[in-house]
């Protein structure tokens, strides 16, 4: 049993996708319709964001925010009251911006409209029937069961990664703990269909549904990716020291788990998929190549995000970015995250960049431009960061 954390996001959009099925709720609703009290502190973002908005990670406020709201049944409504100090860090609806936070939200609305708490719906709504038997949410219901802990790297040792749980309001955005298993069940379900959620909704899921000028594509809870030829449909996590990933092609009726329980699983996850792919359907998407470029000095700057600053320099003849962070996103995290300095990087097209290009770690980087083509965002690992 590992914690899947954020694949823990396609559940919740399913089980939303259910209540659209339903017609209890609508994409288009806005959030104030279910919580009349919801506020961020941009009162028009507060009465203005939708249900879609959450579902594709552009509602455009700070994502990364973690409380512990403490482990009642109000814990969830605690937190998303809390978030009325969260301000935008980009424009509602223009771009997304991975958001842990907008999925708080939409738990919040799950218990709200079924009466109950957010665990007992998402058991209830789909694990039960799925046959998914004892994937849960908490550590009391593992203690006499075989399950995984975290990871981490420090000072070149691999030690185990502290604390074990997340907070539980975080558990619409990554609270599941299951296994392989379990996702091939899920895979089952997400493939070909069943009971729980009519095929017509479920499909939709894999179309790009978020805002259309930007790459890679979203879904409904979903990321999408068209660059080896056929549509690759997936969703990652990181619980702390457990990375894993789950991806689909629904053309092919394939699907891969990868549940790891080591800091750099992500890179084991990325290497078997495109392994996979090419083996089984002699899929690869094309190489990224570095593309000189006269406009990177224009990229140079400060970035920040409500837990890390980023900044983009010139150190010789070299670009390079350094990754500070500026809280932990887990209390009495440990080994707490270290700075990141003077990783390389090299561009491969307008505004897109390799990180430590070529290298086991190598990540893909994008630098966002408002309406007026400034220079207002650096986008990494999925989160953009606002210019200073």
């Amino acid at each position: 049993m590992f914690q899947i954390a954020s694949i823990t996001k396609t559940f919740t959009a399913t089980a939303v996708l259910q209540l659209v099925e339903q017609g209890r709720l609508n994409l288009d609703d806005t959030i104030r319709a279910h919580l009349p009290e919801f506020t961020v502190a941009d009162p028009d973002v507060s009465t203005s964001v939708t249900i879609r908005d959450c579902l594709v990670h552009s509602c455009g406020w700070e994502g990364d925010f973690f409380e512990d709201t403490g482990w009642s049944d109000d814990a969830l409504a605690a937190m998303v009251a809390r978030m009325d100090k969260l301000v935008q860090v980009t424009p509602l609806g223009r771009m997304w911006s991975y958001s842990n936070s907008a999925f708080y939200v939409l738990g919040r609305i799950l218990e709200v409209l079924h009466g109950r708490s957010y665990e007992d719906v998402l058991d209830e709504a789909l694990l039960a029937p799925l046959g998914m038997d004892g994937a849960c949410f908490f550590a009391r219901d593992l203690l006499h069961r075989k399950f995984a802990v975290g990871h981490a790297e420090r000072g070149g040792q691999t030690v185990i990664a502290r604390p074990w749980a997340m907070p539980r309001c975080v558990n619409p955005s990554g609270g599941v703990v299951a296994s392989a298993a379990h996702l091939m069940r899920y895979a089952h379900f997400q493939l070909d269909g069943a009971p729980v959620l009519g095929d017509a909704m479920r499909l939709a899921a894999f179309e790009p549904a978020g805002p259309s000028s930007d790459t890679p594509a979203i879904g409904l809870g979903w990321w999408l990716d068209d660059s080896a030829g056929e549509r690759v449909v997936s969703h990652t996590g990181g619980a702390n020291g457990q990375p894993c990933s789950f991806a689909m092609i629904p053309s092919r009726r394939f699907a891969l788990a990868v549940l790891t329980n080591g800091a750099n699983g992500w890179i084991t996850a990325q290497r078997l998929l495109a392994w996979a792919m090419q083996t089984y359907f002699s899929l690869a998407a094309p190489d990224l190549r570095a593309q000189p470029r006269a406009d990177v000095d224009a990229w140079l700057g400060t970035y920040e995000t409500r837990t890390e600053r980023r900044v983009l320099r010139r150190e010789g003849e070299r670009h390079v970015l350094d990754q500070t962070p500026l809280k932990q996103w887990l209390d009495g995290l440990d080994p707490p995250a270290l700075p990141q300095l003077g990783t390389e990087i090299q561009p491969t097209g307008p505004g897109a960049m390799l990180f430590a290009p070529g290298k086991r770690a190598q990540r893909v980087g994008t630098v966002l431009r408002n309406g007026h083509g400034e220079i207002r965002w650096l986008r990494v690992n999925r989160r953009a960061a606002l210019r200073k």
